[in-house]
């Protein structure tokens, strides 16, 4: 892959890539478990909360209330079920998801040593318009975003959600930026996927998420790293923040 520096668009998934959403979201669901149902064990808090997370990623992140219903469900022994239960559990997850919330160190650095070289930057995202940019401001990383330039699913047809290519293909038409200068940040396959199918380079940030050691190549990342200041050290040099 050539140097970063020669590409002018470069574009970022948000989730468990910009910011921690996989650890905030887990940090949420055990806080609003502890303190719904504060008589349970360590050990059955620890075996339920294995549970959650599997529900969690059958039925996505974002369907939360969705989730925790079908884990109330199977454990009718433990738990009395009821819409004030399932009100209190929402009730503690989104407080304390907020609270987790945050971008990963060594980020702001790295985007604004991209805009200090006039880099264009982007978003593009699996999910809900409203929770994806609540989810922006929150990690305190909207301004490098503008609105026009956030590609959301949720504003698309279901089928042009990622791994489809068109969000990207979208970024680079707006932009008036050709895939060869154009660079796609993402943490899974369907990240490298689309960016692939797109035509641009992609890398892959492993930060709270590995890729499997079995990928196909159309899902293989041109660059890999583990830390934005890694990342941020290899391209710029040292750092002079803590951010």
């Amino acid at each position: 892959m050539k140097p970063i520096l020669e590409f002018d668009l470069h574009l970022f998934d948000l989730d468990d890539t910009l910011i921690n959403t996989r650890p905030a979201y887990h940090a949420a669901q055990e806080k609003a478990v502890r303190n719904v149902f504060p008589g349970l064990s360590n050990n059955n808090i620890t075996e339920n909360l294995s549970t959650l997370k599997w529900f969690c990623q059958l039925f996505g992140s974002g369907n939360v209330e969705a989730y925790f219903r079908a884990f109330l469900e199977i454990h009718p022994d433990l738990f009395n079920i009821s819409d004030n239960i399932v009100a209190s559990l929402l009730e503690e997850y989104h407080k304390e998801f907020q609270t987790q919330l945050r971008s990963f160190k060594g980020i702001t650095d790295y985007l604004e040593s991209l805009m200090a070289e006039k880099k264009v930057l982007a978003l593009v995202s699996n999910g809900h318009h409203d929770s994806q940019t609540a989810k922006l401001k929150k990690a305190a990383i909207h301004s490098y975003f503008p609105e026009h330039l956030c590609f959301i699913s949720g504003n698309f047809k279901p089928d042009q959600k990622k791994p489809s290519p068109y969000m990207i293909k979208s970024a680079c038409q707006k932009t008036k930026i050709l895939p060869q200068k154009t660079i796609f940040y993402g943490n899974v396959e369907s990240d490298m996927v689309a960016g692939k199918l797109a035509k641009v380079s992609v890398v892959h940030f492993g930060g709270s998420t590995e890729l499997p050691a079995d990928l196909p190549p159309i899902a293989q990342p041109d660059m890999s790293f583990l830390d934005w200041r890694e990342l941020h050290h290899q391209v710029f040099g040292p750092s002079t923040t803590k951010k």
